[in-house]
């Protein structure tokens, strides 16, 4: 993508050409709000064509950062968390972020907001720069003083190549356990063995992952009961399904529970008929006792 620099007496600009779109509401959106994560924007005209502004003042493009010595395996877990974070906030500004330009040239470090990374919000932006595409150039320039820093960024990049692929917070909190499980030697955790399978896409919502697991897990009751103990379903809470999907374990507990509510239903409403007849009978008899 052609880009230009522009700059002014105080500002800097990254400038791309967005033709004649001006009248889409993400621009309007985009300009009418500050979104925490994206680089401020501003369209203009100029001889008859479409221009974003962004300003990237005092910002360092995070291929100018690796420059200094490689990007050490802590500045790529918060990089990555922080794309993540910025992915998933921009839903609520009915943003779509598969338009972020990500891209070593369009991702920039802001100083004024604790080092924190800005990203490149583009309305026309195409499939030229993909998540795959970052996470591969990620790995290319990490400090190769440290050896493992890369493990994590192999495994997202075996598992982001999916068309649904979706890099949230859950996703790589998973894969850094995993990482952190590995380096104490324990066995590695789930989420290589959930990738293989064709029923659930890692980085989705794990909502439809829940259903999954939820009718495999009343599938498997049928034949052992017991088997429900072991089930992802229960044995997660973080991942356990609505309490609708467990139709086994809640049948199994349902006529307890009933038995004791239908003995205090009935005591209550013996109560209500016989309390009011007794006071009725007493009051009675005083009045005959009175007269």
């Amino acid at each position: 993508m052609e880009h230009t620099y522009y700059n002014d007496a105080a500002h800097s600009y990254l400038v791309l050409p967005c033709g004649d779109h001006s009248g889409d509401y993400q621009y309007r959106m985009m300009a009418a709000n500050h979104i925490d994560g994206l680089l401020a924007c501003s369209l203009r005209t100029i001889d008859g064509k479409n221009y974003l502004y962004y300003d990237i003042t005092s910002m360092q493009s995070i291929s100018s950062v690796s420059e200094q010595g490689g990007l050490s395996r802590e500045e790529i877990r918060r990089f990555l968390y922080r794309l993540a974070d910025v992915g998933n906030g921009i839903g609520r500004y009915l943003l779509d972020d598969s338009r972020l330009l990500l891209h070593q040239e369009y991702v920039f470090r802001n100083p004024q907001s604790d080092g924190s990374w800005m990203f490149c919000y583009f309305p026309n932006h195409t499939e030229e720069y993909t998540c795959v595409g970052l996470l591969c150039w990620l790995m290319d320039n990490a400090d190769e003083r440290e050896t493992d820093g890369t493990d994590p960024l192999r495994r997202l990049c075996g598992i982001a190549d999916n068309p649904h692929f979706l890099l949230r917070e859950s996703v790589l909190d998973e894969v850094y356990q995993n990482e952190e499980a590995s380096d104490l030697g324990d066995v590695p955790g789930q989420i290589e063995d959930r990738a293989a399978s064709d029923s659930w896409i890692p980085g989705t919502d794990t909502t439809n992952a829940n259903v999954h697991y939820a009718a495999e897990a009343d599938q498997q009751a049928e034949s052992d009961p017991q088997a429900l103990k072991s089930h992802p379903v229960y044995a997660d809470e973080k991942r356990a399904a609505p309490k609708e999907l467990r139709s086994h374990k809640v049948r199994r507990s349902k006529p307890l529970h009933i038995l004791i509510y239908s003995f205090l239903l009935l005591g209550g409403a013996v109560l209500a008929v016989i309390l009011p007849m007794f006071l009725y009978v007493e009051e009675r008899q005083r009045i005959i006792l009175l007269g």
